[in-house]
């Protein structure tokens, strides 16, 4: 295992400093050239770290290099950037100069890229590393992994970056499979886990509910409909079928209290103005235009309008929000977003 004594004390010390008033020229010197320099790359030898590389249409903060061949561009940004916003033309930098690593970064934040990858620039991004929400160690092991010279020069960090990348492709699909398969449940009248209701409700109450009352239920799961105590009825019931999956014996789909409080990390909390989705929903289509509000664990708030032009009468509002690259399991968490207020007036 290398030494990452060096790296791992200079991000413990980024982790602590106030880089809000910094400006790119200060990140890079205070943030990036030693991160760089702790990789094993020479940053006083323009033949390996050229600064300011010139490619079409524009410069880019790094390029790094080996034998006239060149590996990774950087961009760098001011500390609290949103890096979303720049990742596009970094990408299309990268893929221009046939580069199979790139990495955007505020100093703080690194977010890391294989560039030819063959999916939409959107999902090209493999790796995020936060120096304020990681353990300085896990930080500068899982930069050396994908950025130290040796292991770029060898092709044996893109090799790593390949399979991190193949991995959270597999999860994404398989996640995005839950969702079809969580809508095949809810329109299937024969399920199981609709018989399990109908035998539950009936034990309770005596009496057998109607199966449109049980497709309600479960749609407003679906939605992620807020119960009582703050508890997610759309966790609650994708966690079941998860669980369902996992365990092939488990005889209940009873989750324990401490879970339920625990949210679930892979559903975007969504607030809608009108709050109804019915009613949401019969407004969008006469606006075809509606306001999201995305609310960041640091405080911020950020608006976006939304052209909401080929929704039609039968389409789900949140799936439809959540689906957008944005907002989808993965992609919002890494953004830093918590939740998201959409309202059919422009916010105030």
């Amino acid at each position: 295992m290398p030494d990452l004594s060096e790296l791992t004390t200079h991000i413990s010390r980024l982790a602590g400093s106030d880089f809000s008033r910094s400006s790119e020229q200060d990140t890079r010197e205070r943030a990036v050239n030693p991160v760089i320099g702790a990789l094993r790359w020479n940053v006083f030898d323009p033949n390996e770290v050229d600064r300011e590389y010139s490619v079409r249409g524009g410069r880019v903060d790094y390029c790094l290099r080996a034998q006239e061949h060149n590996l990774v561009l950087i961009e760098v940004k001011r500390a609290g950037t949103d890096l979303s916003e720049h990742q596009e033309q970094l990408l299309r930098y990268a893929f221009d100069e046939g580069v199979p690593l790139a990495a955007l970064t505020d100093g703080l934040i690194w977010w890391l890229y294989l560039p030819r990858a063959g999916v939409n620039w959107e999902q090209r991004r493999f790796f995020r590393i936060d120096f304020r929400d990681q353990r300085p160690a896990d930080a500068a092991s899982a930069l050396y992994r994908f950025l130290n010279r040796d292991g770029v020069v060898s092709g044996e960090a893109q090799e790593q970056a390949k399979q991190e990348f193949e991995s959270q492709e597999r999860d994404r699909r398989v996640r995005e499979a839950l969702q079809d398969a969580w809508q095949r449940v809810l329109g299937d009248p024969d399920s199981l886990l609709r018989d399990l209701l109908t035998e539950a409700v009936q034990e309770i109450a005596g009496h057998q509910p109607d199966p449109d009352m049980i497709t309600d239920f479960l749609q407003g799961m679906l939605g992620n409909a807020s119960v009582g105590g703050g508890r997610s009825a759309g966790w609650t019931a994708q966690t079941a079928v998860g669980k369902q999956t996992q365990i092939p014996d488990q005889r209940s789909i009873a989750i324990n209290d401490s879970e339920l409080h625990a949210g679930n990390r892979d559903t975007l909390p969504i607030e809608l103005e009108p709050s109804s989705r019915n009613a949401f929903l019969k407004e969008l289509l006469r606006t075809k235009w509606a306001w999201i509000v995305e609310v960041y664990r640091d405080g911020r708030l950020e608006e976006r309008p939304w052209n909401a032009s080929k929704m039609s009468e039968s389409s789900n509002v949140l799936g439809n929000l959540r689906s957008r690259p944005r907002y989808r399991a993965g992609s919002w968490q890494q953004l830093g977003i918590i939740s998201l207020r959409v309202s059919i007036e422009k916010p105030g």
